[in-house]
């Protein structure tokens, strides 16, 4: 059996890149999910006091425990954080270089960075961009509302609104970061993954049972995140939340 040496924890040199990738992951919800995340201690032990050769842990001990904190993070992410935080949390950890990740996980854990205060995303009157969407959204929600447009929007339309609101606020936050246009660009994917699950869904004989009527006639011709801005009011508009 092979002996992990262990030795004092001490500060991981990050790139200015880097430095901004991890304030993102702050600001995601990281230290809570760390906290709360089981059965990884070793794993997070290693990261924090073991031996790293130029490769670092992925070369050490295999790919097979990048899976296995997958696993545990996304748990920890969804029982304790905002659904939309979590969405962010776990993009950053998928979709950043493998080895990148293992990095900022050794910086967090090995102490000597910021730590950017966590600022859990809700969508409601008091959120930043509430009363502009008000303004621009609310007579097409009363309108699709009273045309029985459908109130389950499916699991990726629901999913996209929730991300968009933790997205708007690292925007807000980080507006900067060269990271960001990616997390939009997969956001926008899964938005429009939801719009055509929402068609096939209900077909035509919902979303165009009367074309020129005017709530569905907006709702097929918003794009992008301007669609997710309205399904998002029209969300909050139909389950009364204040």
């Amino acid at each position: 059996m092979n002996v992990i040496k262990m030795r004092s924890p001490s500060v991981v040199d990050l790139t200015v890149e880097e430095a901004q990738l991890l304030d993102l992951w702050h600001a995601c919800g990281l230290s809570t999910v760390l906290e709360n995340a089981h059965q990884i201690d070793p794993i997070l032990l290693y990261l924090q006091c073991g031996e790293t050769t130029e490769y670092g842990f992925a070369y050490d001990l295999g790919y097979p425990y990048f899976n296995v904190m997958a696993q545990s993070f996304w748990q920890a992410a969804r029982r304790n954080l905002a659904r939309g935080d979590a969405y962010s949390l776990m993009w950053m950890y998928r979709h950043l270089p493998y080895e990148i990740t293992l990095k900022l996980l050794r910086a967090k854990l090995g102490g000597g960075y910021r730590e950017v205060e966590y600022r859990p995303s809700a969508y409601n009157a008091e959120h930043f961009s509430f009363s502009a969407n008000e303004a621009r959204w609310a007579k097409y929600c009363t309108v699709l509302a009273i045309e029985d447009f459908p109130i389950r929007l499916g699991y990726r339309l629901d999913r996209a609104i929730d991300w968009f609101s933790s997205y708007e606020n690292l925007q807000r936050r980080f507006e900067d970061y060269p990271v960001l246009p990616r997390m939009r660009q997969s956001l926008l994917r899964l938005g429009n993954r939801g719009h055509h699950d929402l068609c096939s869904i209900y077909g035509h004989e919902v979303l165009q049972l009367h074309p020129h009527t005017t709530g569905v006639r907006k709702y097929m011709k918003v794009k992008g995140v301007d669609r997710l801005a309205m399904m998002r009011h029209y969300s909050h508009f139909i389950s009364g939340s204040p």
